[in-house]
């Protein structure tokens, strides 16, 4: 019945409010074939700390769609990840439909409704909850290359092969 997703995904003018009603929001799968199914939002919860993206941080960027139907039941559902993340080194798979390319040559394909990708990185820092908490909220990767003198955070790469980003058509999607 619920999705997390990025709050920059239902907030385009960067305000910290959802654009639209929660009608014209929908989740797409591409369970078994594509766009298996299509979910419309019958709400849209913006974290309450939501200010926009980069507005002035990237912080409490989520919001939470609640569909009008739920999902299939076959389709896995994943628990959200609940340990902080600020451990330089910890390699994080990522799964999107964004933009792609390697840590070299940059961005090199668009982003597809229907080609989903997986990549890897590793956490090369943290940024602090912007609440005051002492906690870190945001975690940083950059895009490394295939050595570790091409890395621009950082201390290793994982190389060309598994080394990702995250590119324009990933908001939202999971990194495990």
């Amino acid at each position: 019945w619920h999705v997390l997703t990025a709050g920059h995904v239902v907030d385009i003018n960067d305000d910290g409010i959802a654009d639209e009603g929660p009608g014209n929001y929908s989740f797409n799968l591409n369970f078994g074939s594509n766009y298996s199914s299509t979910h419309t939002a019958s709400a849209v919860s913006v974290h309450p700390d939501f200010t926009g993206f980069n507005n002035p941080s990237t912080n409490d960027d989520l919001a939470i769609l609640t569909l009008s139907n739920p999902i299939p039941e076959e389709v896995p559902i994943y628990e959200l990840w609940r340990t902080p993340l600020n451990t330089p080194g910890q390699t994080i798979p990522m799964v999107g439909y964004g933009r792609s390319g390697d840590g070299v040559s940059g961005y090199t394909t668009y982003a597809s409704w229907t080609i989903k990708r997986l990549g890897y990185s590793n956490v090369d820092d943290s940024d602090p909850d912007d609440e005051g908490s002492g906690s870190a909220e945001v975690w940083e990767a950059d895009f490394d290359g295939p050595t570790d003198k091409t890395n621009r955070i950082g201390e290793t790469t994982l190389g060309n092969d598994l080394e990702t980003t995250l590119g324009g058509g990933d908001s939202g999607g999971p990194g495990f």
